[in-house]
């Protein structure tokens, strides 16, 4: 058995298409802050009619969608992984409390199913299981439970759960989008619609290497393990087209 992909694409089919729309803005960072002169800070930009505005509460409500968003995404991962090792809930759906605690139960199993890439790199899964169980109350008292914004600024946000009086922080910062993303679009060995990876990079990278010459693990680790898939694609391409050679696992600026 392997890790179904079919049906991992079509539970974060939704989260998946609003994340990408977050990253497709042609703001990067720099552009979702501005310079405060009057207070020496950077502030987050919010769009209303009259102009950039701060409004920390309607970055607050930005910043707990976007949370949520990714939190889902997560969770099906490991909703999926549960299923594909014949894990099923105890009632008729899964608690979180219990997905985690299975999944905890079955972590160390050899003979675990679980996509590729958590295969070849398993502290991605270690990672992304810790932000799933350190972020789970932070998700419920967001769902069950009513909660009143404390304080919100540069993608961070500080709430109260105000049913148990419990407080709790989080900073979704674009990064941390980004990466999620395309991490968990990579589990699904499809070729993204948008990615940090493109031609220019992988042939600077090679150009740059000694020799003008690297090995393609080694340019992986430069780029980022979330994007061995498209960074694999792009070699193909590269050396369908004539731009690179390989040899073995060493690729190179083809000699003119």
């Amino acid at each position: 058995m392997s890790f179904n992909f079919n049906d991992f694409k079509l539970r974060i089919e939704g989260e998946s298409g609003l994340l990408f729309e977050f990253i497709k803005l042609p703001s990067q960072e720099e552009h979702w802050e501005y310079y405060d002169k009057n207070k020496d800070i950077k502030v987050f930009q919010i769009w209303d009619r009259q102009g950039f505005n701060k409004s920390p509460q309607v970055l607050g409500l930005t910043i707990l969608f976007l949370f949520m968003t990714v939190y889902k995404m997560v969770d099906q991962v490991f909703e999926q992984i549960l299923k594909d090792n014949g894990k099923t809930p105890s009632g008729r759906f899964w608690k979180y409390k219990e997905k985690i605690d299975e999944f905890k139960s079955i972590q160390g199993d050899s003979n675990l199913i679980l996509p590729k890439l958590f295969q070849k790199y398993p502290n991605l899964l270690d990672s992304l299981f810790n932000f799933y169980d350190q972020n789970k109350e932070a998700r419920n008292a967001i769902v069950h439970r009513r909660i009143s914004i404390i304080n919100s600024s540069n993608f961070f946000i500080k709430f109260k759960d105000v049913v148990n009086s419990q407080e709790y922080s989080l900073s979704i910062h674009p990064g941390l989008i980004s990466e999620k993303y395309f991490l968990i679009r990579a589990l699904t060995e499809d070729f993204p619609e948008f990615s940090v990876i493109d031609f220019k990079r992988i042939i600077n990278e090679i150009s740059n290497s000694k020799g003008q010459k690297i090995k393609i693990d080694e340019l992986i680790l430069k780029l980022g393990i979330v994007y061995e898939i498209e960074i694999k694609w792009f070699i193909e391409k590269l050396i369908k087209n004539g731009f690179i050679e390989k040899n073995n696992d060493l690729i190179s600026i083809k000699s003119k």
